[in-house]
């Protein structure tokens, strides 16, 4: 015997029908035989998984609606240091938020570690930019911190500046975005994240 098909189907009363053709092997002939059974079992279980894979489907984008960290870089800067200037190597990226949210509810931080894996520091954002350029808010001409707009929308990017703490040699730098307990980080340059300690380490999901 050797198999032929299957076919699935639905009839317009609603009672579905599973048809099997396979073709019997008689001597040097081929005799094709169909079957066709009634499956209302099936039919349940396949509205079943249709339901299943929808709502995984959903799921799948729900995830990947999430806050999202752009390509890290450096900015090198000259800041007044006791009545010189000296140079600093800044972690700047930019954010994005899933839905319309108040800057206030959203934390975005940046560790800064040594060659050794040490944890130098934590820097606060030095500028908060939108993008794109045309409507950056340019830092204070101090460099100081620049007030986030009270409100984030929704797929928009925001250049972020951190400032690295002083007089320090940092290495990796993992930046941190997100809300209190849903939190995404990424680090620069991209290392086993995994060997760095950092406050909320354990609710952060990485990305690459």
């Amino acid at each position: 015997m050797r198999f032929v098909s299957v076919f699935l189907f639905k009839r317009k009363d609603g009672d579905a029908f599973c048809r099997v053709q396979f073709g019997l092997e008689l001597g040097s002939s081929m005799q094709l035989l169909t079957g066709m059974v009634r499956i209302d079992y099936f039919w349940d279980m396949r509205r079943l998984f249709l339901l299943v894979l929808f709502a995984t489907l959903v799921g799948t984008a729900s995830a990947q609606s999430d806050f999202q960290i752009g390509s890290i870089g450096i900015e090198r800067s000259r800041i007044p240091d006791e009545g010189r200037s000296r140079t600093v190597d800044f972690a700047a990226t930019r954010l994005s938020v899933p839905v319309d949210m108040a800057s206030s509810e959203f934390m975005f931080l940046a560790y800064y570690f040594s060659e050794s894996g040490e944890l130098l520091g934590n820097g606060t954002p030095g500028s908060f930019q939108k993008i794109p350029e045309k409507d950056r808010v340019s830092a204070g001409p101090n460099g100081g911190m620049v007030s986030m707009p009270a409100k984030l929308e929704a797929g928009k990017k925001y250049g972020v500046k951190f400032g690295a703490p002083a007089n320090i040699k940092w290495k990796h730098v993992i930046v941190v975005a997100g809300k209190k307990g849903d939190l995404v980080g990424k680090i620069y340059p991209k290392d086993d994240w995994t060997k760095y300690d950092f406050p909320d380490k354990a609710s952060v999901r990485m990305s690459q």
